[in-house]
């Protein structure tokens, strides 16, 4: 009793919370006796964390003494090539420096800030003292400034000379190298270059010009004639010789001075380097920061000592305690699984009998947790399948009438049947085109409420006009079709009655009231099957009246054919038999109707047979039958018709077609006449042969009497079958 109560108790209780329950146990046992790891591991992380930071304190020192000494490389890299592009270290060094340093002294310990201060303070000793200096003193003196200048002054010198002995113009112009320049001026040119950006680039550039101006000077301009006027040609050299010595002079002049400057910037350099005091500072500076690091590294094994004897008391820990946890979670789990797994079998047991076929099987658990909810969600599954199995063979039974149905009527019947128990909740009413498609008629309706009108224009229903379904509410933006008294309506659906090639109506459902304020998208799905089913089926149907009026009427005349007249006859007389009434045949024939077709051709004698059914069908009632009996005769039968009767539509047929004129190609067809002959049931005959040769022979008569007369059978009146 106990135990029941107990599981009585836990069916009650959500999974989640069972579960939760079955390890809140394992959970604090595990808890408590992991207090003593997790104190273990809080220290075994500040070991770790002061281990990183230890670490991160040596790679920040000797991140700081690289920065040292790659300013150092890019310092003297610069010095000895003169290449600006070796100050890009240096300059970059700088500011790694100061990251370093900053990063240094934010780690900050163990007496480490003293030797920061130290090594800033002999690197920022050697900026000052031998970088900065010998940098700017390399600066006014770049690369092989100091060797181009003192190649140009040598050249310019020679020229200088050569000018001075008098030395023609044409021979000093005669001296250019094969690539027609001075040889002053290739070493001039790259002396200006590496000039840029030095304090003396302006003198640089004046001595350009100088030389440019020189060498314009000794290049002998000819004169207009140079074969006269000897005289002014000599005093023309003279002072072009003179202004190239004075030129000469003057780039001489400065290329001394520049050369001089250059070479006092090299001797400055090399004596700054020679003193050795940028050896020394950076020796001063490695040692500090090797001390500092080898401060940092005894710091670090310590620490890793400290670090492996906390890690094997969490070893230990953490591998017994977990297994004690498990175990007595697992053990509990076991014991408040059991029940649920007996649920789960009747939840099996219900599936198989769902699956037997057994669509009543429902799954009968008390329980209040997510299994019971399984159970109830598995009931209402259930009942949702037996309603589509309901709904299948609902659908199933409406197929079956409509393939069954002889008439459109019988199709509107079944259909309105099963809509209403298939859409209980919904009232509506079916509407069917009408053959000239100016009106939609109601054929059947159900359900309660309002009644649908009658009959209205296509163009009232959008879906007619659209030729899609439909659907509106009072909280839709669509409108309500003009044909739907809207006023009281919550939904209202117009599903077009659609098959390949045309609408043949509209299946219209209304609803005043909707509990849930919608219909189901289910319930939609269902009507439109059962449009898709009744378009289908009156198509059909009407395929078929089509057919069956082909298949009995005369396709030039319109009229009945020969074997509609051989199914319809005995029929006919067995009612008159039945009825005790008269029933007349009578036999037509057009007169001469071989001379239209010789004369006026065959398409006029087809006019002549179509305007001779027309008169048939303006003379005869609903229920009496004219035929084409083949070419130019024609039969009619004449139900309830005695031979009074049967002489009168006789004769006023005869008249009709005596009174036409016809034309045809704008030409007179004359005079159309025809002969008729009657014979009258039972008075001339009592069998359909019988009274169909009576006929042919009272016609024949008339043919022979002079044609355009009636004549009635003069057979006898019995025992002629």
């Amino acid at each position: 009793m106990a135990v029941r109560d107990a599981l009585a108790f836990w069916r009650r209780i959500p999974l989640r919370s069972q579960v939760f329950a079955g390890l809140a146990l394992p959970i604090v046992v595990v808890a408590a006796m992991s207090w003593i790891v997790e104190q273990s591991l809080q220290s075994a992380e500040e070991l770790s964390a002061e281990a990183e930071q230890n670490i991160r304190g040596i790679v920040v020192r000797s991140e700081t003494l690289n920065a040292i000494l790659d300013a150092e490389t890019g310092e003297r890299g610069y010095v000895i090539t003169g290449d600006r592009n070796f100050l890009e270290p240096y300059t970059s060094a700088q500011a790694d420096f100061m990251v370093s340093a900053k990063e240094w002294r934010a780690l900050n310990g163990n007496g480490s800030g003293e030797a920061l201060d130290r090594v800033a303070a002999l690197y920022q000793r050697w900026r000052d003292n031998v970088a900065e200096p010998v940098i700017y003193a390399r600066a006014q003196s770049p690369g092989r400034l100091f060797n181009l200048s003192f190649e140009a002054l040598y050249h310019v010198r020679a020229l200088q000379a050569q000018l001075d002995a008098g030395l023609p113009l044409e021979d000093i112009a005669a001296q250019r190298l094969p690539d027609g320049q001075f040889e002053f001026e290739e070493p001039l040119r790259r002396a200006v270059r590496l000039s840029r950006g030095t304090v003396r680039e302006d003198n640089w550039l004046q001595a350009s010009l100088y030389g440019a101006r020189l060498e314009s000077a000794l290049t002998p301009q000819p004169g207009p004639d140079s074969n006269t006027n000897t005289d002014t040609n000599t005093d023309t050299d003279s002072q072009e010789a003179q202004e190239a010595q004075e030129l000469a002079t003057q780039l001489a002049d400065l290329l001394k001075e520049l050369t001089r400057a250059a070479q006092e910037a090299d001797e400055l350099a090399v004596e700054i380097v020679a003193s050795g005091s940028g050896s020394r500072l950076m020796d001063e500076i490695r040692t500090e920061v090797e001390q500092s690091i080898a401060a940092k590294e005894q710091e670090q094994l310590e620490l890793a000592q400290e670090a492996r004897e906390e890690m094997r008391l969490v070893k230990l820990l953490s591998t017994v305690l977990p297994v004690a946890g498990v175990g007595i979670g697992l053990a509990l789990l076991l014991i408040m699984q059991l029940d649920t797994i007996r649920s789960i079998g009747r939840l099996r047991s219900a599936t198989k009998r769902i699956e037997q076929g057994d669509l009543d099987a429902r799954v009968e658990d008390p329980r209040s947790d997510e299994l019971g909810a399984l159970g109830q969600g598995f009931n209402r599954m259930a009942e949702r399948v037996q309603g589509l199995e309901r709904e299948t063979r609902l659908l199933d039974s409406l197929q079956a009438m409509l393939i069954s149905s002889n008439s459109e009527a019988e199709a509107y019947e079944s259909t309105a049947r099963a809509i209403e128990k298939l859409l209980p909740r919904l009232s509506g009413a079916l509407y069917v085109l009408a053959a000239s498609r100016d009106f939609a008629e109601r054929t059947v309706s159900w359900g309660v409420g309002q009644t649908p009108v009658s009959r209205f224009h296509p163009e009232d229903c959008r879906a007619l006009r659209i030729g899609r379904t439909h659907r509106v509410s009072p909280e839709s933006a669509e409108l309500f079709c003009p044909h739907v008294e809207s006023a009281q309506l919550a939904l209202s659906i117009c599903i077009p009655l659609t098959t390949r090639d045309e609408v043949l109506g509209t299946l219209f459902l209304s609803a005043e009231h909707l509990p849930e304020g919608k219909i189901d998208p289910h319930e939609l799905t269902l009507a439109k099957t059962v449009a898709e089913r009744l378009a289908l089926s009156l198509s059909n149907l009407r395929l078929a009246e089509k057919l069956r009026r082909q298949s009995v009427r005369d396709p030039l005349t319109g009229l009945f054919n020969r074997r509609y007249l051989e199914e319809t006859f005995d029929r006919e007389l067995a009612r008159m038999e039945r009825s005790g009434k008269h029933l007349a045949a009578v036999a037509v024939d057009v007169d001469h109707f071989k001379r239209f077709n010789d004369t006026f051709g065959h398409e006029a004698g087809d006019l002549v047979l179509k305007e001779l059914a027309a008169q048939m069908v303006g003379v005869v009632r609903s229920g009496d039958i004219a035929c084409r009996f083949g070419g130019e005769e024609f039969i009619l039968v004449l139900p309830e018709a005695g031979r009074e009767v049967a002489q009168a539509r006789a004769e006023e047929l005869r008249t009709r077609i005596e009174q036409l004129e016809l034309h045809y190609g704008g030409r007179s067809l004359g005079s159309l006449t025809v002969s008729l002959g009657i014979a009258v049931y039972p008075e001339h005959a009592q069998t359909k042969e019988a009274l169909l040769r009576m006929a042919d022979n009272a016609l024949y008569t008339a043919k022979h009497e002079g044609r355009n007369c009636v004549i009635i059978s003069a057979g006898p009146s019995v025992g002629n079958g």
